[in-house]
């Protein structure tokens, strides 16, 4: 299958981070930055199954996902931990698929 003409998913927005030294541009030290917070969350789910192992004093602490909270991180420096991304979309949705899926169940 040829994929060549897809564009990558929202999961690989920050690709051109993970990269080290830049393979795209010269990064600033705010990018820098960025690049090794998010390489170190990286790093440390594939190795110890949390992205907060080992977080250094100005490293923010990345919550586990909840429904309740849908709790997500903001590619920023410093990096912000914000929650119920498009709440008011998901929350439509949800509305319609409940509608039509569990009614009468």
């Amino acid at each position: 299958m040829d994929n060549s003409g897809l564009s990558g998913s929202r999961a690989q927005s920050d690709s051109q981070f993970r990269e080290w030294p830049p393979l795209v541009h010269d990064f600033d030290e705010k990018e820098r930055r960025m690049a090794e917070t998010f390489g170190l969350y990286w790093s440390n789910m594939a190795r110890y199954g949390d992205p907060n192992h080992n977080l250094g004093p100005d490293q923010a602490t990345w919550p586990a996902y909840t429904p309740a909270y849908r709790s997500w991180a903001s590619m920023t420096v410093p990096v912000a931990i914000n929650t119920q991304l498009e709440k008011a979309k998901c929350d439509f949705w949800q509305s319609r698929y409940t509608k039509y899926y569990f009614d009468g169940m």
